[in-house]
C-alpha cells in the first residue's frame, strides 16, 4: 500500500511539473499518401523503396520507436480527403490537387496545410500530351473539331489541354468530357472518345503499347507542369525536424535519380508496376527539384487561375500557402554533411 501510495504522488507530481514519465514511449506512425500512376511524384518512390525517411529518423529520434505507413493512391483527390479527415501528415501530388488542398486548408478552420516543397517538374509543358488511338485518321489537332475528348477535368492534363485548344482557336469546337485516366483510357481503347488528354508515364505506356500515338505534345502549351509535398501545417509544426529529414530524403532520392539512373528506372518499375522500358525514359524527361521557385510560384498562380475559371475553387493568396523554411533547411544540412 505504502508502494502505491508513492507511486500515485510520483505521478501527480510529475504531471504537474510537465515530466515525462512514459515506462514505454509511444509508437509514432507517419502516414504518406503518394501517386505511384504519376510519374513526376516518383521521387517518393526511391525513399520509400530505399528507406532513406527511416535512415534519418534513426538518427534524430533514436529513442522513439516510429513506422512510416505508405499509402499508394490513384488520385490526388484521394489524399487530399484523408489529409483532411487526418489521416495522412505528408502528401505528394500533382500541381492541381495540391492547390486545391491549400484551397481547403484556407476555407475549413479545422485544417490547415502547407506547400513544402517540389518533387518533379515537367518543364514546358512536357511530360503530358493529346493522344489519338492507333490507326485513327485524326493527324492534326485541327482534326479534333467535332471530336470528343476524355480528360480529368481540374489536373494538369486538362489545363494543358484547354491551353492548346485556345491557341489553335478550335476550343469551342472540341467536346471535353470528363473521365479519371483509366476510364479514359478504356473508352479510347474502345472507341467511346477520339482523343484522350494525360500525363506521364501514360503517354510513352501507350505508344509503347501500341494503343495510341502522341497527337500534340504538352510543351505546346508552354506551361510548367508540376508536383509536390505537402503538409498537416499543426503536424509540421509539432515536428519541425521529422518534416526536414522527410525533405532531405526526398533530395537524396533526387540525386539518387541523377548519379544512378538505371538503378532509379528499376526502382521505378518496381514500385509502380510500370515496364522498365518506361520508366526509364521518364527519369531524364523529369526535372527533379526540390525547390520553390518565383517561376514555379507563377505558374501555381496561373494554376489558380485556371481552377477558378472552371469554378473548381476561388483564389486565395498563395503565399500564405508555401513554407519554404523546411526544404532550405534540408539543404543547408546536406551541405554541412557533403552530400
Amino acid at each position: 500500500m505504502k508502494t502505491q501510495l508513492i507511486l500515485i504522488i510520483f505521478v501527480v507530481v510529475a504531471a504537474l511539473t510537465g515530466c515525462n514519465i512514459n515506462v514505454k514511449e509511444q509508437k509514432m506512425v507517419i502516414h504518406v499518401g503518394y501517386q505511384s500512376v504519376t510519374a513526376q511524384t516518383w521521387g517518393a518512390l526511391i525513399v520509400k523503396n530505399q528507406g532513406l525517411f527511416e535512415q534519418y529518423l534513426q538518427k534524430i529520434i533514436p529513442d522513439t520507436p516510429f513506422s512510416i505507413e505508405w499509402h499508394d493512391e490513384l488520385s490526388g483527390a484521394i489524399i487530399n480527403n484523408n489529409m483532411l479527415s487526418g489521416k495522412y501528415q505528408i502528401g505528394i501530388m500533382g500541381d492541381m490537387p495540391l492547390l486545391i488542398n491549400g484551397y481547403t486548408s484556407q476555407i475549413q478552420p479545422k485544417y490547415k496545410s502547407e506547400l513544402i516543397s517540389f518533387d518533379g517538374k515537367g518543364e514546358k509543358g512536357k511530360n503530358q500530351a493529346i493522344l489519338v488511338k492507333s490507326g485513327s485518321s485524326i493527324s492534326r489537332i485541327e482534326d479534333l473539331k467535332g471530336k470528343t475528348v476524355s480528360v480529368p477535368i481540374g489536373s494538369s492534363a486538362h489545363r494543358m489541354l484547354l491551353k492548346i485548344l485556345r491557341d489553335y482557336e478550335i476550343l469551342q469546337d472540341v467536346i471535353i468530357i470528363h473521365q479519371d485516366i483509366n476510364i479514359g483510357i478504356s473508352s479510347l481503347e474502345s472507341g467511346k472518345v477520339d482523343a484522350l488528354a494525360a500525363w506521364a508515364p501514360y503517354p510513352k505506356l501507350l505508344e509503347g503499347n501500341k494503343v495510341a500515338r502522341v497527337l500534340v505534345d504538352g510543351s505546346e502549351s508552354g506551361s510548367d507542369y508540376l508536383a509536390g509535398v505537402v503538409v498537416n501545417k499543426k503536424w509540421a509544426k509539432q515536428n519541425e525536424k521529422i518534416v526536414i529529414a522527410f525533405i532531405q530524403s526526398l533530395l537524396d532520392a533526387h540525386e539518387f535519380i541523377k548519379d544512378s539512373p538505371e538503378k532509379a528506372a528499376t526502382i521505378f518499375a518496381e514500385e509502380s508496376g510500370f515496364p522498365e522500358t518506361i520508366t526509364s525514359q521518364e527519369v531524364a524527361n523529369i526535372t527533379w527539384d526540390i525547390t520553390i521557385r518565383e517561376q514555379d510560384k507563377e505558374t501555381l498562380r496561373s494554376g489558380l487561375q485556371f481552377l477558378s475559371n472552371i469554378q473548381k475553387m476561388k483564389p486565395y493568396d498563395l503565399n500564405s500557402f508555401i513554407e519554404t523554411k523546411y526544404y532550405r533547411a534540408a539543404i543547408k544540412q546536406a551541405g554541412k554533411e557533403g552530400r
